[in-house]
Order: C-alpha cells, then structure tokens, then sequence
C-alpha cells in the first residue's frame, strides 16, 4: 500500500531527467484518478497509515492508500512484452540493415 506522498516523493526523487521539473500532487492526483476511476487499474481506499513526526515517534493520520489491481498487473505484464517485443522487432531489423549494407559493398 502506497500513500500519494510517498509516490510523490519517490518519483521526484529517482525518476526525474536532469531538466525536469518535480511533479506537483495535483498533476499526480489527476493522474492516480485517471488509473483508478477509469482505468480501474489502481485500488484507492481510505486507511489510517503510521506517519513520522519530528521527534521521531509516529502518529496515526487519514491518508489514500494505493494498491495496484490485477488487472493494473495485467496491464503492466502485457506492456513489458510490447517493449520485449519492439526490441525484437528493432533488433532483427537492424540485423537485416547491417546484412544488406554488407550484401551491396
């Protein structure tokens, strides 16, 4: 289960290219709605999570929590062979490229 904060704070920290700009909560929130209302590949529910305070110790506050659906996992699964595919497809036409090229010196 994952909290719009820590998705957040994740993607601003390891994901960003070097000119990017960090993603503000409303773009992600737009986007969370969209994978979760229409989508439907995203589970939104409501949950009391631990949080850290300051001094260390943890409070309990309402948050969102996230949790992808199988049908989320599907989709994800379907795309990794969709890019496994296209990097056959690249790869195999580069070979018959470089064999042509060599075909006609």
């Amino acid at each position: 289960m994952l909290t719009l904060n820590f998705l957040l704070d994740k993607y601003n920290r390891n994901y960003l290219e070097a000119d990017e700009r960090p993603l503000s909560d409303a773009v992600l929130k737009e986007v969370l709605r969209v994978v979760s209302e229409d989508a439907r590949l995203v589970d939104v529910a409501p949950r009391k999570v631990r949080m850290p305070m300051r001094n260390g110790g943890f409070h309990m506050q309402q948050s969102y929590v996230y949790r992808i659906t199988s049908s989320g996992i599907e989709y994800l699964s379907m795309m990794q062979k969709v890019v496994e595919a296209e990097s056959t497809v690249t790869a195999i036409l580069r070979a018959s490229m470089n064999s042509a090229i060599m075909c006609i010196l």
